[in-house]
């Protein structure tokens, strides 16, 4: 399990076209395989639950939207990968220069991972139960920050932020040796 306290302390989007869009703020978690051969995190599962606002976002300025997800990694270096369930979970909507927090857990007595917003309820991400549970090949516990800005034909593109990040709490299953 993992929970960690963030802060979106400003950030800029302007412009845009594809995918451009900034996810300030994330944790993903990787505890198991699907038995899948092959190097690297191929078969692995990860489950991530992160802030997110697009170029495109017709919600009020500074507001973004609390998604979650798995993916299994489709590659070695896990950079092509497959959502399951197919659409995001929507776990709520954060402000800029607002204090949040994200959680997530691991459930494999309900293969589910668990994803809360603030002291939200929390919220299950089901993997299925027909899904082999071996060890991770390449296990992770982590927070990120990711900018994507395209380069578009229709004039600049700008994607930029900055967060803090306060505490992170976890238990020991989620430290890796």
């Amino acid at each position: 399990q993992m929970e960690a306290d963030f802060r979106i302390k400003k950030y800029t989007l302007t412009g845009g076209c594809g995918t451009t869009r900034i996810r300030p703020a994330a944790i993903t978690l990787s505890k198991f395989n699907d038995g899948t051969p092959g190097e690297g995190a191929i078969g692995d599962y990860f489950a991530r639950i992160q802030t997110e606002r697009r170029w495109y976002d017709t919600s009020p300025e500074g507001q973004f939207i609390v998604r979650a997800f798995i993916f299994r990694c489709e590659d070695a270096e896990c950079i092509g990968g497959t959502q399951t369930p197919s659409t995001p979970l929507f776990v709520g909507v954060v402000t800029a220069e607002e204090w949040f927090t994200l959680r997530i857990l691991w459930d494999p007595s309900h293969n589910a991972f668990w994803v809360g917003l603030n002291n939200g309820p929390d919220k299950p991400l089901y993997y299925g139960a027909s899904v082999v549970t071996l060890p991770a090949k390449n296990p992770r516990a982590d927070i990120r920050m990711q900018v994507n800005a395209e380069n578009c034909l229709n004039g600049a593109t700008e994607a930029d932020t900055e967060i803090e990040v306060r505490e992170v709490r976890t238990n020991e299953s989620a430290v890796f040796p």
